[in-house]
C-alpha cells in the first residue's frame, strides 16, 4: 500500500431480493456480469505508475503487472476458477494529480470491462469504480463515507478507516498523548479523520491543541512543503511537542515537508504507509524518524522467514518461477527494488478474489459474488499471521487487528511495538 501513498490513498448493491449461487443467497439482487462468459473471468488490475516521476523520485518499485500475471497464469494452468479462466486487463496510473487514474477507471470499466478490479486506487478514485461506473473492486482504502456510495461489492486487503478508531485507543492506553499534542491532516480526509481519531479522543475527553488540515494538492510538492513548514513552525511556537498524523495520505507528505525545518516532535502516525515511502527514497534524512510510533496491520517484514508466512512463501515462488526477483524486506536498503510489497499486494489480492469466486460458485453475478464476500470468514492471506473475518461494511476489509509499530533505526523499518 505505501507505494500508493508515495505523494499525496459488501458494499451496498444496487437492488433487493436473493441471487442463486452457492453461497447459501444473497441479501440484493444483482445480476449484471461485465466481463463474464461461460469460460471466461475478465479481471482489471490498476496499480502506480512512477516512470513520469523519475527525475524527481529515485524509487524502483519493480513490476506489478509482472506478479499479478504470474499468479493468474498459475490460476489458468490449474483449469481457473469454476470453470473460468481469468482475463487480465492492466492499467497503470500515476500518482500525481487526477486525469491518470480516471483514465485507468475508463480503460477498465468502460473501454474493457471488468467483472472485478484490483489493485491500488488512490485515494476517492476508488469511487469511480464502486460508485460512478457501478463495477466490483478489490482495493483501495475504504471510508464509511466512500462505502455508503458504493453501488457494486467492494472489498479490500487494506484496512479501513476502523484501523485508525482501533490506533486511537491502543495510543490512549499506551499514554502517548498525555502531552501537548496537534492532530494534522489533508482536507480531503476531514471528514473520516473526525469519524476516527478525533471521535475517539473527544470520547476519552482529550483535546488537541490544535487540528490543521493541510489543503495544497498531493501533486504540487513545492505548495506542500512550503505550507506543511508553515504549519510545523506554528505548533512548534504553540509548544507543541506531539502531532498526531491522521488519514492515510499525510504521512509521506508531512516528513517530506517538517524534515527541512528545525521541529522535531514526537509523531504519532495513523498509518504508517507514509513512513515506508519516506524511510526507502534515496536522500532523505530519516533522523526525523527516530522516536515515531504508528499503528498498522501485521508488518510483512515481521513475518519474513517465520511459519506466519508459508503462504507468502508459497505465492512468491509462483512468481519467482515466472522470473521475478523478490527481496525479503529486512534485507532491503534505499536504492534497492522494492518488489516484496507489490508481490504481496498481488498475492493478498489474488487469494482473496480467489476465495470470492469459488464461493460464489459457477452462477456469477454480482448478487452471488457479494453474497460469498459477504460470508468469508476464518480465512489466511499471505504475509499475516492473522485471520480475516470478510461480512457486509463494517468488515469489507476483513476486520484486520491494528497493531502499534516503533521505528528501528539500526534496520530502517518499523517494527512491532509492545502491545
Amino acid at each position: 500500500m505505501f507505494a500508493l501513498l508515495l505523494l499525496a490513498g459488501a458494499c451496498k448493491s444496487s437492488s433487493g431480493a436473493s441471487s442463486s449461487g452457492d453461497t447459501g443467497g444473497s441479501s440484493t439482487t444483482d445480476t449484471r456480469a461485465p466481463g463474464v462468459t461461460s469460460d471466461t473471468i475478465k479481471v482489471g488490475v490498476t496499480y502506480v505508475d512512477l516512470s513520469s516521476l523519475k527525475d524527481v523520485l529515485n524509487l524502483d518499485l519493480g513490476t506489478y503487472q509482472g506478479a499479478y500475471q504470474a499468479l493468474f497464469d498459475d490460476i489458468n494452468a490449474k483449469g481457473g476458477i469454476n470453470g473460468r479462466k481469468i482475463e487480465a486487463t492492466y492499467a497503470p496510473a500515476s500518482p500525481v494529480g487526477t486525469e491518470a487514474t480516471a483514465a485507468a477507471c475508463t480503460k477498465l470499466t468502460q473501454d474493457d470491462p471488468s467483472f472485478v478490479v484490483l489493485g491500488g486506487p488512490i485515494g476517492d478514485s476508488a469511487l469511480c469504480y464502486v460508485d460512478t461506473q457501478q463495477t466490483a473492486l478489490i482495493g483501495g482504502t475504504m471510508t464509511a463515507e466512500g462505502l455508503a456510495q458504493a453501488k457494486a461489492p467492494w472489498y479490500s486487503t487494506w484496512a479501513s478507516d476502523d484501523l485508525a478508531t482501533d490506533t486511537t485507543r491502543k495510543m490512549l492506553d499506551k499514554g502517548l498523548l498525555d502531552g501537548t499534542f496537534a492532530v494534522v491532516g489533508r482536507a480531503d480526509e476531514k471528514a473520516s479523520i473526525e469519524a476516527t481519531t478525533l471521535k475517539v479522543l473527544q470520547d476519552a475527553g482529550k483535546q488537541p491543541a490544535e487540528t490543521a488540515y493541510v489543503t495544497s494538492p498531493s501533486g504540487d510538492v513545492t505548495a506542500l512543503n512550503a505550507e506543511i513548514a508553515t504549519i510545523a513552525e506554528r505548533l512548534k511556537s504553540e509548544g507543541v511537542d506531539t502531532v498526531v498524523l491522521a488519514g492515510d495520505t499525510i504521512g509521506n507528505q508531512w516528513l517530506t515537508g517538517a524534515v527541512k525545518t528545525s521541529y522535531r516532535p514526537k509523531l504519532l502516525f495513523m498509518q504508517t504507509s507514509g513512513i515506508d515511502a519516506f524511510a526507502i527514497t534515496p536522500g532523505n534524512d530519516l533522523s526525523i524518524l527516530d522516536g515515531v510510533i504508528g499503528g498498522g496491520v501485521y508488518p510483512a517484514a515481521e513475518g519474513a522467514g517465520t511459519s506466519a508466512t508459508t503462504q507468502t512463501k508459497d505465492c512468491f515462488a509462483i512468481q519467482e518461477k515466472a522470473g521475478i526477483v523478490i527481496q525479503d524486506p529486512a534485507t532491503l536498503k534505499v536504492g534497492d527494488t522494492q518488489q516484496y510489497q507489490p508481490s504481496l499486494l498481488a498475492c493478498q489480492q489474488v487469494e482473496l478474489l480467489q476465495k470470492i469466486l469459488e464461493k460464489a460458485g459457477t452462477t456469477l453475478d454480482y448478487g452471488t459474488f457479494e453474497a460469498a464476500g459477504n460470508s468469508l470468514t476464518g480465512i489466511t492471506l499471505s504475509g499475516s499471521p492473522d485471520t480475516w473475518n470478510y461480512g457486509a461494511p463494517p468488515s469489507a476489509d476483513g476486520d484486520p487487528p491494528s497493531y502499534l509499530l516503533e521505528w528501528n533505526p539500526a534496520t530502517k523499518r518499523m517494527e512491532l511495538a509492545g502491545n
